[in-house]
């Protein structure tokens, strides 16, 4: 929502590094898991399907839906 509001950029974005330590430690923490394809892991694509209401944000979600289907 700050990014909406014109008060974040995307170069703001902790996903950057550098932006935030604690998000640089759980990405480096993760890194490993990451790198390998679990041996139980199934192929899906999604459907993105847009809600018919009058905001972007409320308390029961976003405005929009994803339908998994597995492949």
């Amino acid at each position: 929502m700050l990014y909406e509001a014109g008060l974040a950029n995307t170069g703001t974005h902790p996903g950057h590094g550098g932006v935030d330590s604690r998000w640089d430690v759980l990405q480096a923490q993760l890194a490993q898991a990451r790198s390998q394809i679990p041996v139980d892991a199934v192929r899906a694509t999604a459907e993105l399907h847009w809600l018919e209401r009058g905001e972007r944000y409320t308390d029961s979600g976003p405005d929009y839906a994803l339908i998994w289907t597995l492949l």
